[in-house]
């Protein structure tokens, strides 16, 4: 049986939106080592339960900017709210999102790629190797690459939601990957 936490993180492996993070909540997540574990019905409910607010943060801005795009690329599947998505599609094997918990060995151009805050992007080096377009946005369109603010509401506001969103838009070749799955 696999231990916990062996899981390199959630979501689906074939996911269009790769979001990179520094850390793992503190939950049993177990699954193939390496590999990405897809959120079932109550896998969220139950990290932000045991996780702590925190985590409630990540997943509900994660959800609230992935359906932001979505809405304004006219690409919702149904879905009416971030909520909505957050708790039917967010890093599900049916959706197109993944979230690491770890550095990835190299990022898939193929895929739209986030770096989670500016701090981790300096671990993995990334700081010296993207292009700063404002004190909190990074690109590096080679790798299909944006470095942003954490997912916290302070941090990734609404108004800074809607300039990632407007970043993507305005970049065909990330447009492209971000939605890949959801056409």
């Amino acid at each position: 049986m696999p231990e916990a936490h062996s899981v390199a993180g959630l979501g689906s492996e074939e996911a269009s939106i790769r979001v990179f993070m520094a850390n793992r909540p503190d939950y049993p997540l177990t699954g193939p080592a390496g590999q990405l574990l897809p959120a079932n019905g109550t896998l969220i409910e139950n990290i932000n339960r045991e996780c702590g607010n925190g985590w409630r943060k990540v997943f509900n801005v994660y959800a609230k900017w992935v359906f932001a795009l979505s809405e304004s690329t006219g690409q919702t599947r149904g879905i009416s709210s971030w909520q909505q998505y957050r708790d039917e599609l967010l890093l599900t094997e049916q959706g197109s999102t993944a979230l690491w918990f770890e550095a990835p060995e190299h990022f898939n151009p193929a895929r739209l790629n986030i770096v989670m805050g500016k701090t981790f992007a300096g671990t993995l080096g990334l700081t010296d190797s993207v292009e700063w377009l404002t004190a909190d946005f990074a690109v590096c369109l080679r790798r299909s690459l944006i470095v942003t603010p954490y997912f916290d509401y302070r941090q990734l506001t609404n108004e800074k939601i809607g300039f990632l969103n407007h970043l993507i838009r305005c970049r065909p070749t990330l447009l492209k990957q971000a939605m890949g799955r959801q056409t």
